[in-house]
């Protein structure tokens, strides 16, 4: 992968996750972040220096707070501000100023040798050369140039082994030139379209739906207690109008199908969000449930 596929890689991802135990700087994390694309890691090692306040960090080991962070990145506020903060802060970062600091070390490090108490003229300095020269003239001596030359021998297998390679290198290109036909037909297919565009909605699509339920339930639920006009037409099929229980079983389930559309927004974690919709869900259905079975029992 050159680096335009890799801007236009980062660039159309919905965030670039790096949940590493340790990374020598984190050059992806820069990376995603010039190119607009938010970031999910872990405060291990230099991450925490290459990401800075522009990531969502979670704990590696926790995979509720990485669902948690993959809902919050899609939130279009929390996505604009990592995105900015990652602009910001990758700027910070330059292979300019990499060579300064280099080159600032090692004018200090030249001159810290300078000091009597450290660098070549330390002790400690001249007993490692002594042992290093020991060590060298107990090893045996390096062949010769002449004796690593291959022979025909030598040269013919590895003639033979390169063809193999390039025999090997040949068909994998031809099943990876196979597998890129293969997915554009599937990608120009009218049904991957319209599982795609599903796929993209879903996330909206359910929390939305859930919400107009609820709220129509919830209106529903408080009008068969307090609106006359509604009693009446319902009394004709139902013995539990007016009921408070089932009004407020009526209620607690609505309530519980709205809040899909706080879990979408990210304002809580999604683990709690299904713990709450979990208890107030069988709450309101087991009031339901009571009061009709009373009622049943009172015909």
């Amino acid at each position: 992968t050159d680096d335009e596929e890799l801007k236009v890689a980062y660039s159309g991802a919905i965030a670039l996750i790096v949940p590493s135990l340790y990374e020598g700087f984190g050059l992806p994390v820069t990376e995603a972040m010039v190119c607009g694309c938010p970031v999910i890691t872990c405060r291990h090692s230099s991450l925490p220096e290459a990401a800075g306040e522009a990531a969502l960090y979670v704990d590696e080991s926790n995979v509720y707070e990485l669902i948690d962070a993959l809902y919050k990145v899609q939130n279009p506020e929390v996505r604009k501000q990592l995105i900015a903060d990652g602009f910001e802060h990758a700027n910070k970062f330059s292979w300019s100023k990499m060579a300064d600091t280099v080159a600032e070390v090692l004018v200090e490090t030249a001159k810290t040798i300078k000091n009597e108490s450290t660098g070549i003229g330390s002790p400690l300095w001249g007993e490692f050369r002594k042992l290093q020269a020991q060590i060298q003239e107990k090893l045996p001596p390096s062949p010769s140039l002449i004796q690593v030359q291959p022979t025909q021998f030598q040269s013919t297998d590895l003639e033979q082994q390169l063809r193999y390679a390039e025999a090997q290198l040949q068909q994998k290109q031809r099943e990876l030139q196979e597998a890129g036909s293969t997915l554009a037909a599937m990608q120009s297919n009218q049904f991957w379209k319209l599982r795609s565009g599903w796929f993209r909605l879903k996330p909206l699509l359910v929390p939305v739906v859930s919400l107009i339920l609820g709220i129509n339930l919830l209106l529903l639920s408080t009008a068969m207690y307090a609106d006359r006009t509604l009693v009446q037409l319902i009394s004709f099929v139902s013995p539990v109008q007016g009921n408070l229980f089932f009004s407020l079983g009526g209620s607690l389930l609505s309530i519980a199908l709205m809040l899909g559309m706080v879990g979408y927004l990210g304002y809580m974690k999604p683990q709690v969000l299904r713990r709450v919709r979990i208890v107030m869900g069988s709450g309101g259905l087991a009031l339901i449930g009571l009061t009709v079975l009373q009622n049943i029992n009172l015909l």
